[in-house]
């Protein structure tokens, strides 16, 4: 079993709320060293919608030479047909698609902050290859997985990032607490953190409160450095007056987890009312954002990093014994 010491080091306070905020300096990447492919999108949702219906088989069995992820040998199928059909007749989907091409109307921006974030990881991660290819699709709302990566394609859901006024959200019953970071400004965040996952060790999802708030604080800390011109909240998939909430007042979220003796419980219903998606944490003051537990993890890990500047980002993140994150951080709130 493993034992936690909590020790009281002071610490290096945390930058004021400007963007600025403390990085590990023990890495100086060098970009216009590392050579990556620039990224391309293919944009399968514009090829898919360009086909009249009364046309699909014929034109679905040409497209599959390009899409065969998507579409295989489905074009033959007539069940698949009929989904399909179904699919490109649906008004959701069509108020999505017609919404992600007025968004975005060209992905060459995606494009370039994707190219810059892989050369970040193949700086850290030498062995790392990027996809090799990326397309762009309209997925049905489909939050739980909407972006796909494996080791040679990426698969990223316009239909996540139309904006949080988008209509189409209200319609199905997104709540607005999650539809407010459903904008192009979190679609590469969204990106890195789920690439992050490749390279943590599994989720700890029988640890204590504390072990899962360190696996998220080293999710996050990779994002950071992966994407350091990116404003903090963006990666936290906060608004900036959430963000700044959870600054303002990690003194008082520190002191009630640790006089409450929460950091080690494994109750599972405590585990989920820190960590999980929810509007707010039951019982804290009007403002408080949900998944406190990920941004104090990040504070864990920044303290951490602070404390050992041997330390690589690469040793940090694929460090397994959470206790030792724990105790050897000196985390103390600003």
């Amino acid at each position: 079993m493993r034992k936690y010491i909590i020790i009281s080091f002071a610490v290096v306070s945390l930058l004021a709320f400007s963007g600025l905020y403390c990085r590990n300096k023990m890495d100086k990447p060098e970009l216009n060293k590392i050579e990556i492919q620039k990224v391309s999108i293919q944009r399968y949702e514009q090829d898919l919608f360009r086909i009249p219906i009364d046309s699909l088989q014929e034109l679905l069995k040409h497209l599959a030479n390009k899409y065969p992820l998507f579409i295989g040998n489905e074009y033959d199928n007539p069940a698949s047909l009929l989904q399909m059909r179904q699919y490109l007749n649906d008004p959701q989907i069509i108020e999505a698609y017609v919404q992600a091409c007025k968004t975005f109307p060209s992905l060459a921006q995606i494009e370039d902050g994707l190219t810059e974030a892989f050369r970040y990881i193949h700086y850290y991660f030498p062995s790392w290859h990027p996809p090799k290819s990326v397309y762009s699709y309209i997925s049905g709302y489909d939050l739980a997985e909407g972006i796909f990566i494996d080791d040679s394609v990426l698969i990223i859901p316009l239909d996540n990032y139309l904006g949080s006024n988008f209509p189409g959200y209200r319609t199905i019953g997104i709540p607005k607490y999650i539809a407010e970071r459903m904008t192009p400004d979190y679609l590469i965040p969204d990106i890195i953190k789920t690439i992050a996952q490749q390279f943590l060790p599994p989720f700890p999802v029988d640890g204590a409160l504390v072990d899962q708030m360190i696996a998220y604080g080293q999710l996050l800390f990779f994002a950071q450095n992966i994407l350091p011109k990116t404003p903090p909240y963006f990666l936290m998939g906060y608004t900036a007056e959430k963000y700044k909430w959870c600054q303002d007042n990690e003194k008082e979220i520190w002191s009630f987890l640790l006089n409450q003796d929460l950091l080690f419980s494994k109750d599972k219903s405590i585990i989920m009312k820190f960590i999980q998606e929810s509007p707010t944490i039951q019982g804290f003051p009007k403002g408080s954002p949900g998944r406190i537990g990920q941004y104090m993890g990040l504070r864990i890990i920044e303290s951490y990093a602070r404390k050992h500047p041997d330390k690589n980002l690469k040793e940090i993140i694929q460090e397994e014994d959470y206790a030792v994150l724990f105790n050897q951080s000196g985390y103390k709130p600003r």
